[in-house]
């Protein structure tokens, strides 16, 4: 399986858990953007959400200009920047824009 294979099936398989959860979902497929999925749920802030699955750390992938670009994003749509990131054989953690500090499941 590719690289783009694996992180897209985290994506969906991260959707999924977040619709059961209540959130409705939009994946960004193929846009090579800076979100992966957008979340939405009443009560609750509007998430771009950034998923990555690297072992070598939640920021090995994502990187100062990619946290930027998507923290631009949110704020733009009154949205919070989030990554979610999904080591295999880990839960995930999560972490919030601006300083990008674990914050509380969304789940």
């Amino acid at each position: 399986m590719t690289v783009y294979r694996r992180g897209a099936e985290k994506e969906r398989r991260l959707m999924a858990r977040l619709e059961s959860a209540g959130w409705i979902c939009y994946r960004a497929a193929g846009s090579h953007g800076n979100a992966d999925l957008v979340a939405l749920r009443r009560s609750f802030a509007p998430m771009l959400i950034q998923v990555k699955g690297t072992t070598a750390g939640p920021f090995a992938g994502f990187g100062p200009e990619e946290r930027h670009d998507l923290m631009v994003e949110a704020r733009i749509a009154g949205a919070v920047a989030v990554l979610a990131h999904w080591a295999p054989s880990k839960p995930i953690a999560w972490y919030c824009g601006p300083a990008w500090e674990p914050m509380e499941s969304p789940l």
